[in-house]
């Protein structure tokens, strides 16, 4: 995954016919270099590893958002991309609250239901349990499990 970043755009030069921008990453951001142009208006205009957020994110919000996934990686990236628009309210809490939800990658959701039955003590996953062949974990996954948790490419999180 690449580090993440975002194409900032100067809007007084955007309205005058002029494309000036640049990319800025989290440090750069943190560091004040925002407007590329000459005005102060600046506007978004594309993200790179970073879930859209908009053309005008509240700052501290992106730079959050943006350490989370140097961070975290991918998870985070596909946990935050879910609801990114609907998380700003977790501001200042993002990483304690993926760790808090997030339960790892698998190969698929089946992987992630024959493991989550063996952690809660249901059915053993070892071959002293003839029974754990038989049960059908896509099933599991399908019929119960994804009302609790969520699956994006290969990452497992609790919903809330």
């Amino acid at each position: 995954m690449s580090e993440p970043q975002v194409y900032m755009a100067c809007l007084s030069s955007y309205n005058n016919g002029l494309l000036r921008g640049a990319w800025r990453d989290a440090d750069q951001l943190e560091n004040g270099k925002r407007n590329p142009g000459s005005g102060e208006e600046w506007a978004i205009h594309d993200y790179d590893g970073v879930p859209n957020m908009g053309e005008h994110p509240d700052i501290a919000f992106l730079i959050e958002a943006m350490r989370c996934i140097e961070e975290h990686g991918d998870g985070f990236f596909r946990w935050f991309e879910q609801d990114s628009w609907n998380m700003s309210h977790l501001k200042g809490e993002l990483s304690e609250k993926f760790q808090e939800q997030y339960r790892g990658e698998y190969d698929s959701p089946k992987a992630f239901a024959e493991e989550y039955a063996a952690e809660v003590g249901w059915l053993s996953n070892d071959n002293n349990n003839p029974l754990f062949r038989y049960v059908d974990f896509d099933w599991y996954w399908k019929a119960d499990l994804r009302h609790s948790f969520t699956y994006s490419h290969g990452h497992v999180w609790c919903c809330e």
